[in-house]
């Protein structure tokens, strides 16, 4: 249970740094601060890992609109070199998704 505290804890820091770059993150934070609370007082430990995989799948949305925001951003800023540079990481983000989805179907 400790072990879960400090990934809980962890998770928790990354998904806080990221959403300092994002502009209405309101209800990202309100989630993630739910959850969180959640797993602090989990009935069973399956279900604070349970937990902790929803907190894992909101800080990857988190990063997501971290950089269609600042893909945005460099498209009206007309920055093609960055912008290209964010579409191949959005581009490479979906696919390390799409992939673990198909490893765990399998």
């Amino acid at each position: 249970m400790k072990n879960l505290k400090i990934l809980i804890t962890v998770l928790t820091l990354n998904t806080t740094f990221i959403s300092i770059g994002l502009g209405n993150t309101e209800n990202l934070e309100f989630k993630k601060k739910k959850i969180v609370s959640q797993i602090e007082n989990p009935f069973s430990e399956t279900e604070g890992l349970k937990l902790i995989k929803k907190l894992e799948e909101l800080k990857k949305d988190e990063e997501l609109l971290f950089l269609s925001k600042n893909l945005e951003k460099a498209k009206l800023q007309k920055n093609n070199k960055l912008a290209t540079k964010l579409q191949q990481a959005i581009r490479t983000l979906k696919l390390q998704r799409q992939e673990k989805t198909q490893g765990l179907e399998k």
